[in-house]
């Protein structure tokens, strides 16, 4: 009988779509004759012995016919956009069977990932966890967190930042976010007169490309958002492509992190590019930038460099050949947005924090976590207000820039301060 490991692709593979599968059973150790060999001592002496061996065992499956793209070393990719792909498109048993399936793997993440790391990162002395912080170690400049990686939180699911609470008896942990920065910045950054103008009227990205793909106005979708649980849906598929083309993803990626046609996709590219033509004038200077000199500057002056990589299909002797690499693209429309927001900003204006606030306050709270765009406190109850008041100065990145590097900014950078008893009051 097999084992099932929902985190294993390829057993996760043969169930969806068929395929062979290695099983561990156990078989009679024979001689050379053929005949089984007998214990002649231990606990089984009289018995026969036994070994255990790996075989082939063919897998039927659900029999879901896979696209061909997602052929892998293990069979078919199982990753999480084509588990959601599937879960759009197929209907009846199969689907009921692949969201079990999701929610079986997704739970045995969550274990393996947010709980037992955890608990092995426990401090005996005082029960609590001291994580590791690195400010160097990424290619967009962003911190990263090791032993455990307590930046690394489940979307959607505050059963896991539960678990997280303030030392003091009556304490509370607050977040300070900024208000989608990285959308913000790549409205700065890239002058597009139509970003701006989202920005300053709080337009939502994932509704206004529900719009476009709709061919509605962005007020008329917003109101049926609200009355509407279909549309809630709609925004849902489109919320997937969105953060994919924000990270300088293909349209065919897009298609499988949405679950829609690609021929839509397509077509609501094709209207993001007419309604903002200077972001994607943009994204060509960018490229045209990294192909000249290897690189580029953000406006604060931190500069990123680039190396080129080995074009799909082909063979590892081209590597010699110049022609057959090519650089990122992902990398190249996404690092000078990622890094300037959740690099350069958000790490320089922790430490201006740190240095006129938190280091004088740290009998009225500490700095417990920075996550991409946020800072989370761990703060005495009777000192939530100087906290709160404290985190403001994280406002102010549009006045140093100006003051600093001489550069203006056209978007303000507001944060959002919650807290609660847990860490999953503060969404």
């Amino acid at each position: 009988m097999i084992k099932f490991n929902p985190n294993s692709p390829a057993q996760m593979s043969c169930i969806l779509f068929g395929g062979i599968i290695k099983e561990e059973v156990v078989v009679p150790v024979c001689n050379e004759f053929g005949e089984p060999v007998i214990s002649k001592s231990g606990v089984n002496k009289g018995g026969i012995k036994t070994k255990k061996v790996k075989r082939d065992r063919h897998i039927k499956g659900c029999g879901i016919e896979p696209l061909p793209e997602w052929k892998s070393a293990t069979g078919y990719s199982t990753a999480k956009e084509v588990i959601q792909f599937l879960l759009v498109s197929e209907t009846g048993e199969h689907k009921e069977l692949i969201e079990i399936l999701a929610a079986i793997r997704t739970k045995g993440k969550q274990i393996s990932t947010y709980y037992s790391t955890t608990l092995e990162c426990l401090y005996i002395e005082d029960g609590l966890v001291h994580a590791t912080f690195q400010t160097c170690s990424t290619g967009t400049g962003r911190s990263s967190c090791t032993d455990p990686n307590i930046q690394n939180q489940p979307e959607n699911d505050k059963i896991v930042k539960e678990h997280f609470i303030s030392r003091y008896a009556d304490g509370v942990i607050m977040e300070s976010d900024w208000k989608g920065l990285e959308p913000r910045i790549e409205a700065q950054l890239s002058g597009d007169p139509e970003k701006i103008n989202d920005v300053l009227n709080g337009i939502d990205d994932h509704t206004k490309n529900l719009a476009l793909k709709e061919h509605m106005p962005y007020d008329k979708v917003a109101t049926l958002l609200v009355t509407d649980k279909e549309w809630v849906k709609k925004r849902k598929a489109v919320k997937g492509l969105t953060f994919v083309w924000q990270y300088g993803g293909g349209d065919k990626k897009a298609s499988k992190a949405s679950g829609l046609p690609l021929e839509e996709v397509k077509a609501l590219k094709q209207s993001r590019i007419d309604t903002y033509p200077v972001l994607y004038k943009y994204y060509s200077i960018l490229s045209a930038s990294v192909e000249k000199n290897a690189g580029y500057k953000d406006p604060w002056g931190i500069r990123y460099k680039f190396k080129k990589y080995l074009k799909e299909n082909k063979h590892a002797w081209n590597v010699a050949k110049r022609e057959s690499m090519q650089y990122s693209y992902n990398q190249v429309i996404n690092y000078r947005t990622q890094g300037f927001a959740t690099g350069t900003i958000v790490l320089s204006m922790v430490g201006v924090f740190w240095r006129q606030k938190a280091i004088r306050n740290r009998d009225k709270y500490l700095m417990v976590n920075t996550v991409h765009d946020s800072l989370v406190l761990d703060v005495q109850q009777e000192f939530i207000e100087i906290a709160k008041q404290d985190l403001k100065i994280l406002e102010t990145a549009p006045i140093i820039s100006e003051k600093e590097f001489g550069y203006a900014f056209k978007v303000p950078l507001p944060v959002d301060i919650k807290y609660g008893k847990t860490w999953a009051e503060c969404e």
